[in-house]
C-alpha cells in the first residue's frame, strides 16, 4: 500500500474502476488510499458482486 500511495501521491484521482473486484477484498485498500474517489467494481462472478455489494453499499 505504501508503493501505491508513493506512485499516486502528486495525481487527483476521483473515479477508479477495480475490474476483477471479486469480494471486494482490494476495495478496501483503494478506499484508504483514495478516500474521495468513486469506486465501481466488476466482476463476472454474480454471487462475488453480491458479496461485495453486502460489504459496501450499505
Amino acid at each position: 500500500m505504501k508503493q501505491l500511495k508513493g506512485f499516486f501521491a502528486d495525481k487527483k484521482v476521483s473515479t477508479i474502476l477495480d475490474t476483477g473486484t471479486g469480494t471486494g477484498d482490494f476495495i478496501e485498500v483503494l478506499k484508504e488510499v483514495f478516500p474521495e474517489a468513486k469506486i465501481t467494481g466488476i466482476d463476472p462472478n454474480t454471487e462475488s458482486l453480491l458479496e461485495a455489494a453486502k460489504r459496501f453499499l450499505k
